[in-house]
């Protein structure tokens, strides 16, 4: 597929750390073992070891076949490589809600983002992402990794900072919640697709299968930076369908 490496982390490598150590409250946590605060972790752990040359994609494993690779995405690669911060996030997912429906309100104070601007956002998707070993992914890093060591603003504790929460919410997505306020306020780079007519046509069924799954497979965002052609859905659906068909044989 064009990729030189892979490298595959599980918990037990993470056990072995200092970082475990010091954050083994969350970390033990049954939930995205660990609330997901790994995530930023095992990325800068993996850039650490890049080459200047080198580009750092981000996969979630083990949950599905749908993410499977069959191919090098290179207009993704060459998307990060363009960035002027040296990295590209995931997918907005407009069709799931904006930041305030995701994020709860101690996290948003926390993270100095409590405004009605930063609230009606994009949701950025946290499934993949592509970094490079700039200053600025490390600097990103860093800063999505503090926020997630701190319960109030990863976990599903709830707020105690203001009275209420917005009206608006719905649920917290963690370490996701976490890293799309951040996005917002570097303006780092995502891929925003919300002009095509696939996002417009996943805006009429944001309750499918498809419309959660779609963005989480990061062949079909490289498919779409090739073009907007909404046959792509009716491909997806197909796959899917005979997927969870064979699942349940």
């Amino acid at each position: 597929m064009g990729f030189d490496s892979a490298q595959l982390f599980g918990f037990d490598d993470i056990k072995k750390t200092e970082f475990y150590s010091e954050n083994s409250a969350i970390l033990d946590q049954p939930r995205g073992a660990g609330y997901w605060l790994w995530k930023p972790f095992i990325i800068r752990k993996a850039l650490e070891r890049a080459k200047p040359e080198d580009v750092i994609f981000y996969c979630d494993a083990g949950r599905s076949p749908y993410y499977q690779f069959t191919r090098r995405p290179v207009r993704l690669e060459a998307s990060a490589r363009a960035s002027e911060q040296g990295f590209l996030l995931g997918a907005a997912i407009p069709h799931l809600g904006a930041v305030g429906r995701w994020t709860k309100r101690d996290c948003l104070i926390l993270m100095e983002s409590d405004t009605n601007e930063m609230r009606s956002n994009h949701t950025i998707m946290a499934t993949w992402s592509l970094w490079t070993p700039s200053d600025a992914a490390f600097g990103f890093l860093d800063e999505w990794l503090k926020y997630c060591q701190d319960p109030r603003c990863l976990t599903d504790v709830p707020s105690n900072l203001a009275l209420t929460e917005h009206l608006e919410y719905s649920a917290h997505k963690h370490d996701q919640s976490i890293m799309s306020v951040l996005a917002h306020k570097r303006a780092a780079k995502y891929l925003d697709f919300s002009k095509t007519k696939v996002q417009s046509l996943m805006n009429w069924r944001p309750g499918s299968l498809l419309a959660h799954q779609f963005y989480k497979r990061p062949e079909n965002a490289e498919d779409l930076l090739a073009g907007d052609n909404v046959l792509m859905l009716v491909r997806e659906h197909l796959r899917l369908r005979r997927l969870f068909s064979d699942q349940a044989k």
